[in-house]
């Protein structure tokens, strides 16, 4: 408690004016050069002349609902330059099927969506937003009816309808490009661009729009962070639906150039999950890969899917450890009945900016539910004792007949961090202990593993929780 109000004594409360006004200059001019995300991440640079993304063949159905969210720098505006294109080419000028276009109209600063269907399907524009020279948050929605909101840095700026996309593979799908020749190419840069399959509320698009995803997200369809920083590849973060640069998977004239952006990405998340332990108690775990200039992390918790209905419920602030390197943290949410659960995670940076991540959902069922019901012996692994644990545990696992058995620990990443066993093992009960140790006998770092028994074609997994 005494730390917490020292911070934010430290944070808001000064003698003296001068340090006031110095501070509130010092936080006004950052806005003013961050406006949205990301500083010191990778991005595409894209020349205006040829350069664009491949995003390969989409097939996702986009009639139930669209989302496209991306951070856009204009360097200058070409005619029709597309922000993305999904389509299947052109002949002449006669659209092949149905097209989705998110471009400059014509040759200005206003921002055009629109379905085209050998004709266009009615074009929604929102005049005169595009800055050059500054990174601007865009995102467009559609809903089932065809109804379009055009958002600038989370503020509605145009509506309209447009045609509801067609369910259909699309093969020529481009960032930065048009199929139609005639068009220009897009002059400026790129960075995370998501696509989704539902309509994100504003306050989603608020919400998360100057933060990294994890790519597990509902309705997540595409998400090319583009922070790859070399190489060919476009990573697709949420389906694996890869695209490259330019015309091939080697170089040439077309490629995007890799640059780092002069914005601030406070926290990049690798991973958040929740577990259910004994003693009905929750952990809810999360991995960053870097974090700055953070204040705090909250938890949230509702029985329904709906931020607006959860409640914060750890009592005091989660003090961020602030580290390029990334961290682990866990809070325990405890005494929990049987029920759904949903959890978000809050994040408030020094400059008050908030953005929430999450909803990740948790079914716990107490120990209470059915006192009856007695589980015979079978093949598998039987208990993991003490959970969570901290130097060791004693894994526990029963065979019903003789057999070759393999025992690895995983991180929350899929990787193999440490081979236990694989040998045979007699039938009946028997045990292994873990002392939080990889195969290099190194310290495995606090955070949520997993215990993977392989038998004959049968696999049975577990999951644990070191804490330090």
């Amino acid at each position: 408690m005494f730390k917490e109000l020292f911070m934010f004594k430290e944070l808001f409360m000064f003698k003296e004016l001068f340090m006031f006004k110095k501070l509130l200059f010092l936080f006004t001019f950052t806005f003013v050069l961050c406006s949205s995300l990301f500083c010191n991440a990778p991005c595409l640079s894209f020349d205006g002349a040829n350069d664009y993304v491949d995003a390969g063949d989409i097939s996702t159905d986009f009639s139930s609902g669209l989302t496209i969210e991306v951070n856009v720098f204009y360097s200058g505006f070409n005619h029709w330059s597309r922000i993305l294109e999904f389509g299947n080419g052109t002949i002449g000028n006669i659209s092949l099927d149905h097209s989705i276009v998110l471009a400059n109209y014509e040759q200005s600063n206003s921002l055009t969506f629109e379905n085209y269907d050998t004709s266009s399907t009615g074009k929604v524009t929102a005049p005169n937003i595009l800055e050059t020279n500054t990174w601007m948050h865009i995102a467009v929605t559609q809903d089932a009816l065809g109804n379009v909101i055009i958002y600038k840095n989370g503020e509605i700026v145009a509506t309209g309808i447009s045609g509801v996309p067609s369910n259909i593979t699309r093969h020529n799908c481009y960032l930065g490009k048009s199929n139609w020749p005639i068009d220009g190419y897009f002059n400026g840069k790129l960075q995370d661009f998501r696509v989704w399959n539902i309509v994100r509320t504003q306050q989603q698009i608020i919400d998360n729009m100057d933060s990294r995803l994890i790519g597990n997200e509902t309705g997540l369809a595409i998400y090319f962070k583009l922070d790859e920083n070399s190489g060919q590849i476009v990573n697709d973060s949420a389906n694996s639906n890869n695209g490259f640069l330019g015309l091939s998977e080697t170089e040439d004239t077309s490629d995007p150039i890799w640059e780092i952006s002069d914005q601030t990405l406070p926290v990049e998340l690798s991973s958040f999950t929740a577990i259910t332990l004994s003693n009905n108690t929750a952990n809810i775990c999360w991995n960053t890969a870097s974090e700055t200039n953070l204040f705090s992390y909250d938890i949230y918790r509702s029985t329904s899917n709906k931020l607006d209905s959860a409640t914060r419920i750890n009592l005091s602030y989660i003090a961020p450890n602030n580290t390029s390197h990334g961290s682990t943290y866990n809070y325990y949410d405890t005494e929990l009945e049987s029920g759904n659960y949903y959890y978000w995670l809050k994040v408030t940076e020094l400059n008050s900016t908030t953005s929430y991540h999450g909803p990740i959902e948790l079914k716990v069922e107490t120990e209470h539910d059915n006192p009856e019901i007695v589980i015979p012996l079978s093949t598998g692994l039987t208990d993991i004792y003490p959970n969570p644990f901290n130097p060791s545990t004693t894994i526990q696992f029963y065979l019903e007949h003789e057999a070759k058995v393999s025992i690895d620990i995983y991180n929350v990443k899929g990787q193999k961090v440490r081979t236990l066993a694989n040998q045979n093992y007699p039938t009946g009960n028997s045990n292994l202990v873990w002392n939080g140790r990889d195969n290099l006998n190194e310290k495995c770092s606090s955070g949520i593993y997993f215990t993977v028994l392989k038998t004959g074609n049968k696999t049975f997994k577990k999951s644990m929780l070191l804490v330090k």
